[in-house]
């Protein structure tokens, strides 16, 4: 099973829980919730969740030139600011669940590759501080780099000399994002599912317990997986230097 059909079963789970038992009075007093605003709150953030997954389905398909045949500019811009937004909404979804929750959100989860990108290049490209110039710097895309899936870009205002971001892939950035969306929807749904008597809010919720449970199981296999491959890959490149 792939890192986005987990997540997306992890998605599911949770769309499913609260299609049971939103209507359900005992779910604010399961989930410890202050009232019917905080529920409303939570039903939102499993749509956002289910609506920026798709978006990033579709860069995972299409990438940043999308279905276009020739290369169609504005599509580029548009499509790689689509894809950086809904990543942080995705953020932002995690980190309000928490709190709603009483969980821990992790404030490293915002000094991670993709959030400094999106800052640079979709959100405060005009504006950025630079804390060891003292000064603010503006910063643009490279176009070329774009049509080939890498997100990359300049200063041209810095003190010394023109300032390059070092690229990334766009797989390469939404793979690390999806690792840790991975780690954080699972601990949200082992809070609601698993650590909780979840038969008393409503018996048929055992099945997605039964489930929760098989799915952190693949993704663990999956991790032991990966850790395999990255191995073999290692010994192959130490053999061929040898």
């Amino acid at each position: 099973m792939t890192k986005s059909e987990i997540i997306n079963n992890y998605i599911n789970l949770f769309a499913k829980f609260f299609d049971i038992t939103a209507d359900n009075y005992k779910t604010l007093k399961y989930l410890n919730l202050k009232g019917e605003r905080d529920l409303d709150r939570i039903l939102d953030c499993k749509f956002l969740l289910q609506d920026t997954q798709l978006a990033k389905e579709n860069i995972k398909k299409f990438g940043l030139c999308g279905r276009v045949v020739d290369y169609d500019d504005g599509e580029l811009y548009l499509r790689v600011y689509g894809f950086f937004n809904a990543c942080y909404i995705q953020k932002e979804v995690i980190e309000t669940l928490d709190n709603l929750l009483g969980l821990v959100f992790d404030k490293k989860i915002n000094n991670e590759n993709i959030f400094k990108f999106r800052a640079y290049f979709a959100s405060h490209g005009s504006n950025i501080k630079d804390s060891k110039e003292k000064i603010r710097k503006s910063f643009l895309l490279s176009r070329p780099d774009l049509r080939k899936n890498i997100i990359s870009g300049y200063s041209s205002n810095d003190l010394q000399n023109i300032h390059f971001i070092k690229k990334e892939k766009v797989e390469n950035l939404m793979s690390l994002w999806d690792d840790l969306l991975e780690k954080e929807l699972q601990k949200i749904l082992k809070k609601i599912i698993i650590d909780k008597n979840i038969e008393l809010l409503d018996k048929s919720l055992i099945s997605l317990k039964r489930d929760l449970q098989k799915f952190i199981k693949l993704s663990k296999n999956k991790n032991i997986i990966n850790i395999i491959e990255i191995s073999k890959e290692q010994t192959l490149t130490i053999k061929t230097i040898l």
